[in-house]
Formats: C-alpha cells, structure tokens, sequence
C-alpha cells in the first residue's frame, strides 16, 4: 500500500470518529469509547443481547445507528427541558422543584398581606388606594380652610379697638375651623414611618439582587438521570411533562408579577404592605372623627355650620343692642317693671360676654408662642364648639322672654364649591348600571328587596323614599325602618359628615346643572360608631328625581 493510500485511509478513519463524537458530543475517541459502553448498559434489551455475542461489521454498523438514534431522543429531551430551566434561571433540572417551591413561599407571602387588606374591609388595592384619597382629599379641603382662617387672624390682629361683639364672633370662627384640624400625627411619628418603610425597601431590594442570576447553558445527561428528574418532578410537582412544568411557571410567573404590581402601586404611595395600608387608613379616620365630631353636635341642635351660628349671634347681638339702647334712654312711665328685670338680665348677660372675650384674648395671646395645633387639643379639647351651641341657645332664651316668641336663625351656611358630576370609571360600581336605566319605572318593593342602600331626595336633600337597608349603612340610626327617614335632610340630620363639597357639593352642582352621575369611595365618620367606609353612586334621571346609592366595602 502507498504512503498516499494510507494517508487517506487515516483521514477517512478520522473523518468517521470525528463524526462519531460529534453525534455523541464528546471531545475524542476515548471519551466516545466510554460514552458507548455507558448507552450500552443502559440501553434497551436488544443492545445488551448484541453485546454478549461477537458483532461483524454490518452489525456493529446498525448498533451504532440505534445508538445514534437513542442519543438524537435524549438530546431532543434535554432540549426540551431548556426554556424551564432558562425560565427558573436554575441550571439543572433536579433543581425546578425547589425554584418552583420557593416560588410558591413568596406567592403565600403576597397571598397574606392581600387577605390582611380584605379582613380590613378593602377588597383590593384599588379599594385601598381610591379610600386614602378620598380620606386625603377631605383632609386637604380642612387644611385649606384653616390656612384661610390664620391669614384673615393675621390681617385683623391689630385691631384691638374692634366691637365686643365682632372680636367675639371672629374668635369663635377660629376656634371651630380649628378645631377641626385636631389627630394630625406629629413629625416625630412621620420620620418613624419613613425610616419603616426605608428598611422595607432595602430589603425587597436585596432579596432581588440575590435572587437574580446569570443564565447557565443547560447540558445533556443520561437517561437514567432525566427519568431520575422526571420521577422526581412527579412527585414533588404532580407534573412530569417539560410542557406542563412551563405552563405551571408561567402561571406563577403571572400571580407574581400581578401581586408585585399591587403591591409597586402601594410603594407609591408610601405604603409597603397591608399594615400600612390599615395604619394610613385607621389615623386619617380618627382625624376625620375628630374634626366632624362638632358638625355632628352642631347639627344636633339645627346648627348646620359656624357660618350660620355666627349669623344667629349676629341676629341676636342687633337686637340685644335696640334693647340695651331703650334702657340707655330710660323707660317710659307706662313701662312695667318685668321688663325692666328682663333688659337688666340681657346687659347681666352681655358682661358674661365680656368676661368670655378677655379668656379669648388670651388665648389669642398664647398662639403667639404655642402651636394652634397643641393650643386646641391641651386647652379647648371637642366641648367648646358645645359652648357655642349652648351660648346660641341662651341668647335665645333671652329674647323669646322679651318678645314673647321664638326667634328663627338665618340660613348662612357655607356654599359648597363646585365638584365633578361625571362619574369616575376606576370608583366601585353600587349597583348594576342597567337598573339606572330603569328608575323611572320600579317599583319601590323591588327597591326594598335591594341590599344596598337607596334614597331619593330633593333638590335640597330632604328624604321622600328610603328603603330598609338605607337605615342599615348609615350610623347613628341603625334598627329603623326606612319609612322613618323620609322628610329628614340627608346632609344634616341622617349624616352630617357629608356636608362637604366632597359629597353635598356634588349633589348640589350637580343639580344646579341637571346632570348628577358620579361614583366615588367615601368614609363617614361618626362621634360615637366606627366609621365606615362607603362606594357612592349620586345619579339624577331626565324626570330631575335625584338618587342616592350606599353599599358598604367591608359588607
């Protein structure tokens, strides 16, 4: 044989091992040596029969085609099982069960702090987020009038020589708006907030970067280990099926992603978890308790706000001044000596009024020093818009013994300011939008059998129709019937809280403008019952009947 014969027959012999590793994908002819003799053990029952008889040529041809084809079906499952791992970023398959299970770990987590939220009467993060708003958003409008309230004190704090009476009124105008601002938490419960949720944040962060990793090359392995990993993912996963492991990932992948979002959207707002959510939620209805308590009272005793008591004193102040000024002039002869005692009774009451003024000047003084908000919750605390109610009163009495008849107040209530009457899409629906359409013509049984609360008013929100589960989300008034609530006004009598733009300032724009078809999340709250959380709906008809739709949240 020529030295070029035998060149060739050494490249075509080369030609084949190369192709033979390549097909066993191992780097040389030993290294494909072992790999045959490990498909051979663990090969089907046709290769170990082949391998204790002595092989010609043609058959160690068709072994090694059966080889090839064995390894093609490995390859091809090893393939398969890529896109899993490449989804679990794991590098072996033995180790998608334990991905997958702490995967489910931190989906309970999420699961918890979500059933925390819905035991607190929120029924999902909209719910929680559209509440702190509408909470935020009453809390702003109580600011406002009280940053309003401390210029207009700045502007007239020289005017020392100003009437009794107009220095009176102004201080008892302070005191309420005021008063309202009580429960604001202070600056050293803030910085503990922020820090809380500074360390919660530096944790979800740290437990992110530790969890991500660089993608591995998934690798070929034996059948013996793949039916080992499937055995295994049968029994920790009740699945077996690369397909099915992927789609279960995908599924967890997506319940993640959902409750991460929530849970980014509650970040957003400073709110880390479900406890936060609760402790926001909790501290903005104490300070809204606080600051409707008054209305509450006043409104007890047919006071709708400061504004009108103010105008009752100012009714009663000018004719307290005609009277005092006929004794100032002396009495006629034929005046009897009743009236007399009684006009000594009014200036008796004018220099109670007078002594009241010096203590409200010096409180006036102590603002100057001390924080408005301290000064109201040391010194004044919720009895002293009481003091205005009984300080009306008297001056009532005052004059229904000097005229012989009672005195009506004027209506000097505080317009509400102008609101939005479109209804919001994100609010939570009351009822189905197809029974609005369908007002017109129900009969007020079928209202009745509703489990949500229904009323309609009229334009100045006195109650002509009622049912029985108005009564029931409403505080202060539950165990009526819902007949006993017509002829009441819903925003003075039924729930004063609601005298606000943020409720009646609705109703009334949208009455103004005969179009009323807004949905909103609002909290009511009340001196002596929990508060309560409420969805909204304010809607009018084409006839001008005006409804009011009541569901609570936490129901």
């Amino acid at each position: 044989m020529s030295s070029h014969d035998a060149h060739s027959s050494d490249l075509e012999r080369d030609a084949r091992w190369a192709e033979l590793c390549d097909i066993l994908n191992v780097e040389n002819a030993a290294a494909a040596m072992e790999r045959v003799q490990e498909l051979q053990l663990d090969s089907m029952q046709e290769t170990a029969e082949v391998a204790a008889r002595s092989l010609d040529t043609g058959e160690a041809f068709d072994l090694l085609q059966k080889i090839d084809r064995r390894v093609d079906q490995l390859r091809d499952r090893v393939a398969s099982w890529e896109p899993t791992l490449n989804l679990l970023q794991v590098d072996q398959p033995q180790e998608v069960p334990t991905e997958i299970k702490r995967l489910l770990s931190r989906i309970e987590v999420l699961e918890t702090q979500h059933e925390a939220l819905v035991e607190a009467g929120l029924t999902s993060v909209d719910d929680a987020l559209s509440m702190v708003d509408s909470m935020e958003k009453q809390l702003d409008e109580l600011y406002e009038e009280k940053k309003a309230q401390e210029r207009l004190e700045e502007q007239s704090s020289g005017l020392e020589d100003e009437d009794t009476f107009d220095q009176l009124q102004r201080l008892l105008a302070r005191e309420e708006r005021l008063q309202r601002e009580l429960g604001v938490t202070s600056s050293e419960e803030v910085i503990e907030m922020v820090r809380g949720l500074a360390s919660q944040l530096d944790e979800l962060y740290a437990n992110r970067d530790a969890e991500q990793s660089a993608l591995p090359v998934a690798s070929g392995d034996g059948s013996r280990a793949l039916s080992e990993r499937e055995e295994k993912l049968q029994r920790e996963l009740g699945v077996s099926d690369p397909g099915d492991v992927v789609e279960m990932v995908n599924g967890l992948v997506r319940q993640l992603e959902e409750l991460y979002e929530a849970r980014e959207r509650l970040t957003r707002v400073n709110l880390d978890d479900a406890e936060s959510v609760i402790g926001m939620i909790s501290s903005m209805e104490q300070q809204l308790e606080a600051l409707y308590a008054d209305r509450e009272k006043m409104s007890q005793q047919g006071i709708e706000s400061i504004d009108q008591a103010i105008s009752m004193i100012e009714s009663m102040e000018s004719q307290l001044d005609t009277l005092y000024e006929e004794r100032e002039h002396g009495f006629s002869d034929d005046r009897d000596a009743e009236e007399a005692t009684r006009l000594a009774e009014l200036e008796d009451k004018l220099d109670e009024l007078a002594k009241e003024k010096i203590n409200l000047e010096k409180r006036r003084d102590a603002m100057s020093s001390e924080s408005a908000t301290d000064l109201f919750q040391n010194e004044l605390g919720v009895s002293d818009p009481q003091h205005v109610v009984q300080l009306v009163q008297s001056l009532e009495e005052q004059l229904k013994n000097v005229y012989a008849e009672q005195e009506e107040p004027g209506n000097a209530g505080r317009s509400d300011e102008q609101a939005n009457t479109t209804a919001d899409e994100g609010a939570p629906h009351v009822v189905d939008p197809s029974l609005l359409n369908r007002l017109s013509d129900l009969p007020h049984s079928e209202l009745d059998r509703l489990d949500v609360g229904v009323l309609r008013l009229n334009d100045e929100g006195r109650v002509l129709y009622a049912n029985d589960a108005a009564s029931k989300t409403l505080p202060g008034i539950h165990g009526s019937r819902g007949e006993s609530l017509v002829d009441r006004n819903f925003f003075f009598s039924l729930a004063p809280g609601t005298s606000n733009s943020l409720f009646r300032g609705r109703f009334k724009s949208g009455v103004e403008n005969d179009d009323l078809n807004v949905r909103f999340p609002y909290t009511i709250v009340h001196p002596t019952e929990p508060s309560i959380n409420l969805a909204v709906h304010l809607y009018r008809t084409g006839t001008g009947n005006n409804w009011v739709f009541l569901r609570r949240l936490n129901s």
